[in-house]
């Protein structure tokens, strides 16, 4: 995910959203949540492959299911705003706290 990242973000590389995908989603597809998570958010954005809210949420979900709290977070986030998800403020809370519950600031203030 480091290389995907570097591409995303211009690190030493030029600046190339369709490079990061394609190294992100080799992490992501090996189960790294923070891939999941990086990829999640790209497909959200539409940087590097077409905007697809669905595939974000999906993408989301795995990092979440992980533990890893910024997924977690952006999870809540995906359910309170039925961004890619049906809205669902009981499925948004229980994300939001498990993220607040590992110390991520933002999903404390959230809560």
């Amino acid at each position: 995910d480091h290389l995907g990242q570097m591409y995303r973000w211009g690190v030493g590389v030029n600046q190339d959203y369709t490079e990061a995908v394609k190294w992100t989603r080799l992490a992501a597809e090996q189960g790294s949540a923070e891939a999941q998570n990086h990829l999640g958010w790209m497909c959200h954005e539409g940087k590097g492959v077409p905007q697809d809210d669905p595939k974000a949420a999906m993408w989301t979900r795995l990092a979440a299911e992980q533990g890893y709290d910024a997924a977690q977070y952006r999870l809540g986030e995906i359910y309170r705003l039925g961004v890619g998800l049906p809205q669902d403020y009981t499925e948004a809370v229980k994300w939001t706290r498990l993220a607040a519950e590992q110390g991520h600031a933002e999903a404390q203030h959230q809560l």
